[in-house]
């Protein structure tokens, strides 16, 4: 009542508002016309008229300057040149001013309001011009010679100046009633201006309150409506229908209808409703239609036809209803081609290969269409279902009589399946002995061999699944106590924290309602959170999936922590959402990083050179074991060097052990720093030294050798200044291809040991080459 009472107040004021507006633009109409646009005209009158007199004053003022030059050029002698000139101007200056004085007289005569008030003033002024200031001005150009004189010439000018005509009277008689025309103008303006402003910003409030109310109401309307229509999953038609009951038209479509269909929506509006469903079908559609005009509403399956030209089966509900005189409908199309494929599925390969659906924990049967219903033949899974003895006892039952109390009768149950094709229900029914169970059928009518109607079903004992769905709805209330007292965390969420238990709380620290408001990622480390982010679009697509992940986080207060999660996807309240139970594992984690690092260095160590602290034999051989695999596998260079230093043993002898061990570790380190980085060196024992060089041949290799001996030969070492070594260089090649890789590496280590021991014998300091 009172949303109705304000709705009529409204229209009220509105229509108020437009009735003043009017008023005023009339009454603004008439004072324009019949006072601004008449006091306009009057204003340019007077600007006109005071133009004319400005130039009349000016002319007469020039004229009398005129006439003073005439009178000096008389006085001086040799100005005739400049005396003659000022005559003709004289001359064209009196003409002119006669011409302004006949001007203004006649202007003045076409205003009424200026006869009354200058016509006076200006007579007098012509009157003065004309029969006392032209006489002396002609005279002054006929005997200039004579009136030039001193005795005539004070009296001329006096005699001029007293004659000129005085137009202040004019000026300030004429428009002091035009001022107050302006001020009085000015303020119609003001007043006109100032009431326009009060007027438009009432009415603009008042239009503002009105269209804008309106315009809310419609805008949430519209996005209520748009928001719902484009969220629901099955496709939605709204379509005008005929007089005769037939769709017309589309009218709008929601997104997921357009997406099965594979149209764009200007396209799919502009399409008669009946181009979506195959031309075979027309006939039976006519009859939903029909029977959909009496009834008002009905569901039905169909086929529908895509842009592709695929066939689309659905299960349809349409409402019609009026809307003033127009009907309208609502389609909405559940895609059933999944399902139907499966049951057609089911019902081929099943009842059509007898031996294979026998075992099948599945009843599958055919049985006649009439009232009471036999079994025509049943697999050995009906006979458990329906706990009979044999096979021969459940084909003697009446499958009216398995009907359990209640329940819809079978004859209409054999009319939905005649009509729908293959109709899908859930029932109850009676064992044999006794039992009540929960059912799923599925049926389909077929003509036998003889041209009678048969059924082929499909029935499952749901009464578990049905049991089970009682029991989860009991045990939510569990569930939850069962959670909020576990020590793990754990958490529900889509894309937020949906619920957490108290475990889960305490450990990330933040208050329950602060948590449910972040996002799920924002909980982890950088590096964790696309993982998360891409779970959970996952999950929001429908995709069920488990997975076990380590990921690393940090509490409100700033501690990081380290946790093993568990994640499943889960129903909850009808959507998609991850069930997350994770443990701490932060004591864990850092203890097995703590251990890799110990490990690695004691990989470090265990592959090293205590003295040279270069690689050691143990590091050589698994590296020449990976280099000769490449090589031989892909057919690529590898050369060995070999070398050792020359008479080590007499600097032991001669310097002692220590000085021995610092000459290993400088002439290590000098060799070192003279390698390529993709070069291996590695001590091979005692005084003896190898270097990997993979990718390379023997040339390159020989080259690499005589520079190293000659930089040890020059070098200058700490203890003992001087000293040389002897090198072998090999190519790994065909002749290592004997056997293993063990035999390989023994070929290539007993080769480039073979050139080394050459070296030494001829003459050491030298390098040599096995081929």
């Amino acid at each position: 009542m009172n949303l109705q009472k304000l709705k009529f107040i409204k229209s009220k004021t509105f229509l108020l508002g437009i009735i003043i507006l009017a008023i005023y633009i009339l009454t603004s109409i008439i004072i324009f016309n019949f006072v601004i646009l008449k006091m306009e005209k009057d204003m340019d009158v007077d600007n006109n008229i005071q133009l004319k007199i400005v130039k009349l004053s000016s002319s007469i003022g020039q004229t009398i300057k005129s006439a003073q030059d005439v009178v000096y050029f008389s006085q001086k002698k040799g100005k005739d040149k400049e005396l003659k000139s000022s005559i003709l101007r004289l001359n064209f200056l009196i003409n002119r001013t006669n011409k302004r004085f006949k001007t203004l007289n006649k202007y003045i005569k076409k205003v009424p309001f200026f006869q009354k008030t200058i016509l006076s003033y200006e007579k007098k002024a012509y009157y003065n011009w004309k029969n006392l200031i032209v006489p002396i001005l002609i005279r002054l150009i006929i005997h200039h010679k004579i009136m030039a004189k001193e005795a005539f010439l004070e009296p001329l000018f006096i005699n001029m100046y007293k004659a000129a005509p005085s137009y202040a009277p004019m000026m300030e008689s004429g428009f002091e009633h035009r001022i107050k025309d302006a001020l009085y103008f000015h303020l119609i303006l003001n007043l006109v201006f100032i009431t326009s402003a009060v007027l438009f910003f009432l009415i603009f409030l008042l239009f503002l309150f009105n269209s804008s109310s309106k315009e809310l109401k419609i805008k949430e309307s519209e996005k209520k409506y748009r928001t719902l229509f484009n969220s629901i999953g099955d496709a939605v038609f709204l379509m005008e229908y005929s007089k005769d009951g037939f769709p017309a038209r589309f009218i709008d479509a929601n997104e997921a209808g357009l997406k099965r269909l594979g149209y764009n929506k200007d396209d799919f509006l502009k399409l008669p409703p009946l181009n979506i469903i195959p031309q075979a079908d027309y006939d039976k559609m006519k009859n939903y239609f029909t029977e959909l005009a009496l009834n008002g509403h009905l569901t039905y399956e169909a086929n529908h036809v895509a842009k592709s030209g695929k066939i689309i089966q659905v299960e349809a509900s349409d409402n019609v209803f009026d809307i003033g005189k127009t009907k309208m409908g609502v389609c909405i199309a559940r895609d059933i081609s999944g399902r139907k494929a499966l049951e057609k599925k089911l019902l081929d390969s099943y009842l059509e290969y007898n031996n294979l659906v026998k075992f099948l924990p599945i009843g599958v049967y055919q049985a006649t269409t009439d009232k009471e219903g036999r079994f025509i033949n049943a697999n050995d899974y009906m006979v458990k279902i329906f706990e009979a003895s044999g096979k021969e006892e459940l084909m003697n039952v009446k499958i009216a009589d398995l009907y359990a109390p209640g329940e819809t009768a079978r004859a209409d149950i054999i009319k939905n399946i005649i009509r729908e094709g293959i109709y899908e229900f859930e029932g109850k029914r009676r064992t044999l002995k006794g039992r009540v169970i929960d059912v799923y059928i599925s049926c389909r009518v077929k003509k036998d061999v003889n041209g009678n109607d048969i059924m082929d079903c499909v029935l499952l004992d749901i009464t578990k699944e049905k049991e089970l769905e009682k029991r989860m709805k009991e045990s939510e209330e569990l569930f939850r106590i069962m959670v909020n007292g576990m020590n793990e965390g754990v958490y529900i969420n889509d894309t937020k924290i949906i619920y957490a238990n108290p475990s889960a709380i305490e450990f990330f620290g933040y208050p329950e309602k602060e948590l449910y408001n972040m996002y799920t990622w924002d909980l982890f480390g950088e590096k964790d959170r696309a993982v998360i982010k891409a779970n959970i679009e996952r999950r929001l697509k429908g995709e069920q999936f488990y997975f076990e992940y380590t990921f690393h986080t940090f509490t409100k207060k700033g501690e990081e922590k380290y946790i093993l999660f568990h994640v499943q996807t889960v129903v909850y309240q009808g959507r998609f959402v991850a069930l997350a139970i994770f443990f701490d594992t932060t004591d864990k984690v850092l203890l097995e990083k703590e251990l890799e690092k110990e490990k690695l260095r004691f990989q470090e160590l265990s592959e090293t050179d205590p003295l040279t602290e270069i690689f050691n034999r143990r590091k050589l051989e698994n590296a020449l074991s990976e280099y000769v695999k490449l090589a031989s596998r892909y057919n690529r260079p590898l050369s060995i060097i070999m070398f050792d230093i020359d008479h080590f043993k007499e600097i032991n002898d001669g310097y002692g052990h220590q000085v021995g061990d610092n000459v290993l570790f400088e002439l290590a380190n000098l060799v070192k720093i003279n390698l390529r980085e993709t070069d291996l060196l590695a001590r091979f024992g005692g005084e003896e030294f190898m270097i990997l060089m993979p990718e390379t041949h023997l040339a390159y290799a020989k080259a690499k050798a005589e520079s190293l001996r000659k930089l040890i030969e020059e070098n200058t070492f700490k203890f003992i200044y001087r000293l040389t070594c002897s090198f072998g260089v090999i190519e790994y090649g065909e002749k290592d291809n004997a056997g293993n890789v063990r035999n390989i590496i023994g070929s290539l280590v007993w080769r480039v040991d073979n050139a080394l021991y050459r070296a030494k014998e001829n003459g050491r300091n030298r390098v040599e080459e096995d081929v």
